[in-house]
């Protein structure tokens, strides 16, 4: 994986995977950098869900026609080149937006923001791929009502401070939020929740991303930061929010 979840981080997914398991429904957004590779990530766990899961449909909804292909290239890819052949269930049809197990009822279906395949199917996992980016969401919040249960996970670059994915992001807790807010039986806290944790995952996490500095210039460059120019990582240790030099 290509940027580095922290420990805290881990131990939530892992909850919220066993809140699917017992199939309580699971929403997330995500707000990322670019390049984090967490969309690649989300599809490709729904995709060996559709084919190992029986009777399960997940539907991937990409921003335009070229994402949309390139999320279906590197599915089909991913099927032939890099999956072990004890990991590959041989599929039974190979439909142009997607793949289908027919022996055991499963399909993973890419398609666009303006399709109107939301409303000619019923799927269980929902994967909206750089939704703050969308061209129209008409059929996009067809799609988010019609999935009851399951799983709906919203992911994207940031695209300013309104629109679809801002109100969705106002609207979600972080996960630590929601837990007190349970134990302590503060309902007042949960009034305006729209149901979804919210995760965010920033460009500098990346090591891609990440020049290394002399001791001394990063000593001077703590110095010089205040509280909302830094965060204290897992071991306490100060991690650096930003170098521009």
């Amino acid at each position: 994986e290509k940027i580095r979840l922290f420990n805290a981080e881990k131990s939530k997914i892992a909850a919220l995977r066993g809140d699917l398991t017992k199939s309580l429904p699971v929403r997330i957004v995500a707000v990322k950098g670019r390049q984090v590779t967490i969309s690649t990530y989300v599809q490709a766990r729904f995709f060996l869900e559709a084919m190992w899961v029986p009777n399960l449909s997940v539907f991937v909804v990409a921003q335009g026609d070229d994402p949309a292909t390139n999320i279906l290239r590197k599915s089909h890819l991913s099927y032939r080149k890099f999956l072990k052949p004890s990991l590959r269930r041989p599929t039974d049809r190979l439909p142009k937006d997607g793949i289908e197990w027919l022996q055991h009822g499963s399909r993973f279906v890419v398609s666009t923001c303006d399709s109107e395949l939301s409303r000619s199917f019923t799927f269980q996992r929902l994967h909206l791929s750089e939704y703050g980016h969308y061209g129209t969401f008409k059929n996009v919040a067809s799609a988010l009502d019609a999935i009851h249960g399951g799983a709906i996970v919203v992911e994207s670059t940031a695209n300013g401070q309104t629109g679809p994915l801002w109100n969705m992001w106002a609207k979600a807790m972080d996960f630590d939020d929601v837990l007190a807010a349970w134990s302590s039986g503060n309902g007042e806290a949960l009034n305006d929740w729209n149901g979804f944790y919210r995760f965010f995952f920033p460009s500098y996490r990346d090591a891609g991303y990440q020049t290394p500095q002399p001791d001394f210039m990063l000593r001077s460059l703590e110095a010089s930061l205040d509280e909302d120019q830094r965060f204290e990582g897992e071991g306490g240790e100060c991690q650096l929010l930003g170098l521009f030099l």
